[in-house]
């Protein structure tokens, strides 16, 4: 992984020590002597007219040197001077020439509006104020740059920009910059190593690598140190006109804010035909502006020929402070990481896990964040992970502990909630059951109304079960999915299950109502049943209502009469579609008690017929008590010998 990402530093540094070599040697030679060496060709310029800078010193306006073929031709553009700017007060200290750095041919540098050229040490006070020390290596907060294109910050501040001035060497381009890489006609690079905290801040643009015309650009930050780079336009900005544009950083942790509205975090420029990359390797890069990191290109296109994103190490993109793109502001193309990349980008708000990642440093999702680690990844979050928001797996697994020692348990479905069809009207229930260890987890509910594009959460839908009542049509194509949650705030998220609401079929309507009598004789207490049938046999609501004309009658409750007093009521059948009506009479009589039985208050006696006792009173009791016809007849079997009468004497 570090040899594929890191090539281009190691070519970087070949051609330092090339360029160094080229130095030496033209050190030993005349200054304005050949060398005996062929001059490069410019395209369209045959080799008597090329022509190059003999300047050791910078020309300006007010003092130009007049030997020099290049600035001394009749109307030269003194922009191609490659000698050195005169030195200000604060390095007066400074090495001599002979310690040139072997930086690119014609880069300048400057950090805190100061030109540096030579190896040496700069102080930085609280002010942010660059100030030349020298070989002597100060004790703290101080600049060393090794005549290589290296500079490191020791526990440095930066507050000062480079004026614009257009006597200086790149004075128009990378003004208001703290520190300022500029190449009329050639690569830019430099390597920035942090020690300790060091800090960019009131400045137009933080750190600002340019070449304007030929060649790529490219900034490697590195080290253990941190850096905050704050800057109303860019924080960090990274530009070739007609190359490659790239940002390398490794280990570092470095922030980068760009304050304005319309300010940048970080900015990786190239031609339309060439590549803008963003590489970290380890560390950490927290950008933030409008956007927080924008890759875009110089000339017709908008965006690089090739943008590229590259994580390593476990390392994380930060760009929760405005996102990350390519191209217009207002039309801003997504910038995936490579496939390779092993660590955590943050994009907004939402954050992606790639590869086998382990944080090294703290991390906290905030309150509506998301860390998500998809099918192929994983997460050991090395308690340096703190969760307001949600960790999302997502196929992927996530394992260690959080910040505060909580170990994490992911949960588990054991069953997906599936499609449903239903017609319309009719409800429709979606379930899932799931385990998260000892936990309980938790459920919510969401909804796709768009084929799974966007999510929303479905208020009090927080049950392993959801169910909608009654359905509509314009439900159907509707997805339904649950977020599982464990205690430790892993979530997982079940399959969606689609709701299908077919329409109803078309309405028949109906034309009338039967009972199967039109009368019904009962007796009081009694009850019968009354059928109606609704016509037509296919009519599409057959909801019947019941009545009754006189409920001291009869009553009725679907379809059942029961007779409750003596006379007559009328029960009705009304369809609920269209009223038809259909009606049946009900008599209601008193109940018949038949007699069961009859004893005599006597069985047998004694009369005379020519003395006392000679008649006798017979009673009768018929039997049951409530025996409808109590009614009796006596009648003697030998009127010779007894007569009765009718009331039993």
């Amino acid at each position: 992984m570090k040899k594929r990402l890191f090539s281009p530093l190691l070519a970087a540094a070949l051609a330092a020590a090339l360029a160094a070599a080229v130095a030496l040697t033209a050190a030993a030679l005349p200054a304005f002597a050949d060398g005996g060496e062929e001059p490069p060709i410019t395209i369209g310029q045959s080799q008597e007219q090329q022509a190059e800078c003999t300047c050791t010193a910078l020309c300006t306006g007010d003092n130009i040197n007049e030997d020099c073929p290049v600035c001394g031709a009749e109307g030269a553009d003194l922009n191609e001077c490659e000698g050195l700017e005169a030195l200000p007060a604060t390095l007066s200290n400074a090495l001599p020439v002979t310690a040139l750095a072997a930086a690119p041919n014609g880069q300048v540098l400057y950090v805190g509006g100061v030109l540096i050229s030579t190896t040496g040490y700069w102080t930085t006070d609280s002010a942010g104020n660059v100030t030349s020390a020298g070989e002597m290596k100060p004790s703290d907060n101080y600049i060393y740059y090794d005549g290589n294109g290296t500079l490191t910050l020791h526990n440095a501040t930066i507050k000062k920009g480079l004026d614009y001035n257009e006597s200086i060497q790149g004075g128009t381009y990378i003004n208001g910059s703290a520190i300022g890489v500029f190449n009329q006609n050639g690569a830019a690079e430099l390597t920035i190593t942090l020690e300790g905290t060091n800090t960019i801040a009131e400045v137009g643009k933080g750190i600002y690598v340019l070449a304007n015309s030929t060649g790529g650009a490219t900034l490697t930050i590195t080290g253990d140190g941190s850096l905050d780079a704050s800057a109303s336009q860019t924080g960090i900005w990274v530009q070739s006109n007609n190359g490659n544009g790239a940002l390398f950083i490794q280990n570092a942790k470095v922030e980068a804010t760009g304050t304005n509205t319309a300010g940048y975090g970080v900015n990786v420029q190239s031609s339309n035909s060439s590549t803008a990359a963003l590489t970290v390797d380890g560390g950490s890069l927290t950008a933030s502006g409008s956007p927080g990191i924008l890759y875009d290109s110089i000339g017709t296109g908008t965006v690089p020929k090739t943008t590229a994103l590259t994580i390593s190490n476990s390392a994380i993109v930060d760009a929760r402070g405005g996102g990350i793109g390519a191209g217009l502001l207002q039309d801003l193309k997504k910038v995936s990481p490579a496939d390779d990349s092993v660590g955590i980008v943050f994009d907004n708000g939402t954050g992606t896990v790639y590869g086998d990642a382990t944080l090294q440093e703290n991390l906290t999702i905030g309150e509506g964040e998301s860390l998500t680690i998809p099918d192929g990844s994983s997460l050991n979050c090395n308690e340096k992970l703190t969760n307001n928001g949600t960790i999302l797996a997502s196929g992927g697994t996530v394992t260690g502990s959080l910040s505060g020692g909580t170990t994490i348990t992911t949960p588990s479905i054991s069953q997906q909630p599936t499609g449903q069809t239903v017609t319309e009207g009719q409800g429709a229930t979606f379930t899932v059951e799931a385990s998260a260890g000892s936990e309980t987890p938790t459920y919510q509910w969401q909804q796709s109304t768009d084929s799974g594009s966007n999510w929303t959460d479905i208020s009090d839908a927080t049950a392993n079960s959801y169910t909608i009542n009654s359905t509509t049509t314009s439900m159907s194509g509707n997805q339904y999915r649950c977020v599982v949650k464990s205690a430790s705030g892993v979530s997982v998220i079940s399959q969606a299950a689609t709701l299908t609401v077919q329409a109803k079929p078309a309405s028949v309507p109906v034309t009338g109502v039967k009972l199967n009598t039109e009368t019904l004789e009962l007796f009081t207490g009694n009850t019968a049943t009354l059928t109606a049938t609704v016509e037509p046999e296919n009519a599409t609501n057959k909801n019947v209502t019941w009545s009754t004309s006189n409920a001291s009658v009869a009553t009725v409750e679907n379809g059942v009469v029961t007779a409750v007093g003596q006379s007559s009521a009328t029960i009705t059948v009304t369809t609920e579609d269209g009223g038809k009506t259909a009606t049946c009479v009900v008599p209601v009589t008193a109940a018949t008690v038949p007699v069961t039985g009859v004893t005599l208050s006597q069985t047998q006696a004694s009369l005379y017929c020519n003395r006392t006792p000679n008649t006798l009173a017979l009673t009768a009791k018929v039997a049951p008590d409530n025996a409808t016809n109590k009614a009796v007849t006596w009648t003697s079997s030998d009127s010779a010998v007894a007569t009765v009468d009718q009331n039993g004497i």
